[in-house]
């Protein structure tokens, strides 16, 4: 679940594994209200939404195979039915081939998206204005032979902002891309299923 909408006021769901493509999406300001009315499919169901995550005044939804951008539009029928939700939340194409492999994985790394995608970590710029296909950067290249071994949907990720490092842990190893220096390195003997920050010190 995820909050977005114009004043981050709608909570957003997926995950459902009888519609796997699908998010809904709960009324104004009404955590317990989902009007059966209030969802979308995200292109065909061979594959599954993956994640979710605003971006400024946009919504990325990622899938194993491709990549969709969500941008709230008014709802010409709400002046006349007021039970409706005031914004359609219509998807266009963000990139056709490019996904995200590992559920609820994506990271926000200064504003730009950070998705797994086949054997890479891939960042994602600025979508504002987007009128056709960006193509992901590359970011994991100087440590490409270790993940081609590696099944990169089993990772375990964690923005460790204090120390400008973001973390992916999979198996017994985390793979760290300091993305204040721009440098790579990695941890061993740690396998996690969740990672939090307390006051500067990671708990796992």
């Amino acid at each position: 679940a995820v909050l977005f909408g114009k004043n981050s006021n709608n909570i957003f769901i997926f995950g459902n594994p009888n519609e796997k493509n699908v998010f809904r999406f709960s009324g104004i300001d009404e955590a317990g209200y989902f009007p059966a009315n209030s969802f979308n499919a995200v292109g065909s169901n061979e594959f599954g939404i993956t994640d979710l995550v605003p971006q400024y005044q946009s919504l990325n939804v990622y899938k194993l195979d491709s990549a969709k951008l969500i941008i709230p539009t008014v709802n010409p029928n709400f002046a006349d039915n007021t039970g409706l939700n005031p914004y359609n939340y219509g998807y266009e194409g963000l990139n056709d081939k490019r996904g995200n492999s590992a559920p609820n994985m994506v990271q926000l790394i200064k504003d730009s998206p950070v998705s797994l995608d086949g054997f890479s970590f891939r960042l994602w710029g600025s979508t504002r204005g987007v009128s056709g296909e960006i193509e992901p950067e590359i970011i994991s290249d100087r440590i490409k032979l270790s993940l081609q071994v590696l099944n990169l949907s089993t990772a375990v990720t964690f923005n460790y902002e204090y120390q400008k490092e973001l973390w992916v842990n999979i198996d017994s190893t985390v793979y760290i891309w300091n993305y204040g220096n721009d440098t790579m390195y990695k941890y061993t003997n740690i396998q996690s299923t969740g990672f939090i920050d307390v006051e500067g010190d990671i708990y796992y």
